[in-house]
């Protein structure tokens, strides 16, 4: 029995198929992880000038400190919904 196989120019081996290529979808990851990390860094620091201790706690929510109160933020959606509340965001 003859194994027949796909020649090399069709549209999977050239990554051009259902799926994106492994270091495309690799960049795309990085860059939104990139652009995530710098909003988070980007809204701590916000806080901070004016005043407010912000510590990243361990799964991926915020503990937000001044003059003793706390403010606790499950995530980043929370923690720029304070910072507009408390009027220094956008």
């Amino acid at each position: 029995p003859a194994v027949r196989t796909r020649p090399s120019s069709a549209p999977e081996a050239a990554g051009v198929g259902n799926r994106m290529p492994h270091a495309l979808s690799d960049s795309m990851a990085a860059g939104r992880c990139s652009i995530l990390l710098t909003a988070i860094a980007t809204q701590i620091a916000e806080l901070a000038l004016a005043g407010h201790a912000v510590h990243e706690l361990r799964c991926g929510d915020f503990l937000v400190c001044k003059y003793g109160y706390t403010h606790h933020a499950k995530d980043l959606e929370a923690l720029q919904a304070l910072a507009r509340r408390l009027g220094m965001s956008r």
